[in-house]
């Protein structure tokens, strides 16, 4: 599997300050799912716009000889704890299965006992957050974001979560569950209803809670401590599912040869993304962080 691996190294960044670091991981996105990627005038060019990761590539450092696990999971495992992902996370374990003889490493994602990025980060002085998706153990609290050196997170532990109601597909089998979580526990209030879906968008749209909190955070940010900002949007993996502002500006992509749409529904998904990385970075530009911030995007698999 082709991995892109972005690194924007956006500004003057100076060797003697500590820049402030967007980590961004995307999501199943592929390499021809990059407006930059595309042949301007060919045919199905106009089906990708990414303006705003358009922009940082040509201020930064695009990295396209690299590779990722062919699991999300190990990837990301891989990304928190500095480890090749044979010794740190295999599999995309569903996140209940776990061994009570190993307190250490008899759960899905990363060991307990493994030093996460964050804290080495913490270590350095960094105010350090978490946003959407984690994917590497929830078993105990030493595995969630915040025992890992994160001061705060908003976001979810399984695999893949509906967009409108934030139910979780594989957490418990036997019920419905939802999988939205605020640092230290459930997202009282800010989920939304099991009645919401694509065609009932009257719940918040899942990776806009997490780009508000996110923008929150950087606002009540002091801009004289270095930042550091984990963010993993859900998009754009399945189920995909987006709000029709995004989804009627591609009218054009036909549906022809695939009832369901999906083409229709990433590439609209894709510009959601892209708009939400515009928004965060005019936010870092209003507090005057711009011009001494490291910009790294990456992609992993499913």
């Amino acid at each position: 599997m082709f991995w892109l691996l972005l690194v924007g190294a956006v500004g003057s960044v100076l060797a003697a300050d500590k820049p402030h670091v967007l980590l961004l991981v995307l999501d199943d996105f592929g390499w021809a799912n990059a407006g930059w990627h595309r042949v301007p005038g060919a045919p199905g060019s106009d089906e990708v716009v990414t303006p705003n990761l358009d922009a940082l590539v040509r201020t930064g450092v695009e990295l396209n000889r690299s590779y990722v696990y062919q699991f999300c999971s190990p990837s990301r495992s891989a990304l928190q704890s500095g480890r090749n992902p044979v010794h740190v996370n295999l599999y995309n374990q569903a996140i209940p299965l776990h061994n009570p003889q190993n307190v250490e490493s008899g759960g899905m994602g990363m060991a307990r006992n493994m030093t996460g990025i964050a804290v080495k980060m913490r270590e350095g002085g960094y105010a350090t957050h978490q946003f959407g998706k984690w994917g590497i153990g929830c078993l105990s609290p030493g595995h969630t974001p915040l025992g890992r050196g994160y001061d705060t997170s908003f976001g979810y532990f399984d695999h893949t979560l509906d967009y409108w109601s934030e139910k979780a597909y594989e957490q418990c089998p036997t019920f419905q569950t939802t999988d939205l979580w605020a640092s230290d526990g459930p997202a009282y209030g800010v989920n939304g209803s099991f009645t919401c879906n694509q065609s009932n968008q009257d719940c918040a749209f899942l990776d806009s809670l997490i780009v508000d909190r996110l923008l929150a955070t950087i606002a009540a940010h002091d801009p004289a401590q270095p930042l550091f900002l984990y963010w993993a949007p859900h998009a754009t993996h399945s189920p995909l599912e987006v709000p029709h502002k995004y989804y009627d500006r591609f009218p054009f992509v036909s549906n022809a040869t695939k009832p369901s749409n999906f083409r229709r529904l990433y590439d609209a998904l894709t510009n959601f993304i892209d708009e939400a990385v515009g928004n965060v970075t005019s936010a870092l530009r209003a507090k005057g962080m711009y011009d001494n911030l490291l910009v790294i995007m990456t992609t992993v698999r499913l």
